[in-house]
């Protein structure tokens, strides 16, 4: 169990609050592949009670979607204290964009199983919802996401405060971890209100309130660390478009 748990850490993806590890960090679902699996640890000091589904993403939803084509099995489970439970991950078959990928989430809902010595407030701050990305890829694609990744371009909007508009001509859901401007030695973060991610063929505005507007006439750099499948980043750096 301790070699197991060794290697679980070495893959963690969830968040440090959160009580089930992940031995991926997002799954990758090529077309014409019919099962994939995850496993779940907990470290947490206690058992729990798991449930686990499908969804395009919503936060407030806590229920397998109609729209998505994937099934977890089993949906609800029971797992002990340092225990890893698999889960298998099944596609239904439903056909899904050719020219592009697919996001889906993975959602994991977990739950004190006991609620000795626990006020309801106590239990229900123990319990905490987890969400992993799921990608369906078609067979048009290849597995280069870093070539997708140095394909995206991005220029600064002159507007009050400013803001950074990227552009994704890949058909590829591209996943940052950071994106900065360098401006004068300093790098400047850009924020979004949940991801820094860019659908495909899409483009996303992103936040840069504290880049100087004096930024503006001058070359800057972007750089931008994309997270590629494996879960590891990647940086790309390149000049600013003007």
């Amino acid at each position: 169990m301790r070699k197991l748990a060794t290697l679980f850490f070495a893959a963690m993806t969830l968040n440090a609050h959160a009580g089930m590890l992940v031995d991926k960090t997002r799954v990758i679902f090529h077309e014409g592949e019919d099962t994939q699996g995850i496993n779940v640890m907990n470290i947490n000091a206690y058992p729990a009670f798991v449930q686990v589904w499908v969804d395009t993403g919503d936060i407030n939803n806590f229920t397998q979607s109609p729209d998505a084509p994937f099934v977890l099995i089993p949906p609800i489970f029971n797992i002990r204290a340092d225990e890893v439970k698999s889960v298998k991950i099944i596609y239904d078959g439903k056909k899904l964009a050719a020219d592009r990928e697919s996001l889906f989430w993975i959602n994991l809902y977990e739950v004190p199983a006991v609620k000795t010595g626990l006020t309801q407030q106590q239990y229900l701050l123990m319990s905490m919802k987890t969400q992993l990305k799921l990608i369906y890829r078609p067979k048009s694609l290849s597995d280069n996401v870093t070539a997708a990744g140095e394909s995206v371009s991005c220029t600064v909007e002159d507007n009050a405060p400013l803001a950074l508009v990227c552009r994704n001509p890949s058909g590829y859901f591209l996943s940052y971890n950071d994106i900065s401007v360098s401006f004068r030695g300093h790098r400047y973060q850009a924020t979004a209100e949940l991801d820094l991610m860019l659908p495909p063929f899409s483009t996303q505005r992103f936040g840069l309130k504290a880049l100087p507007q004096a930024s503006l006439v001058t070359g800057n750099n972007i750089t931008l660390r994309l997270i590629n499948d494996a879960g590891e980043r990647e940086e790309i750096s390149h000049a600013l478009n003007r």
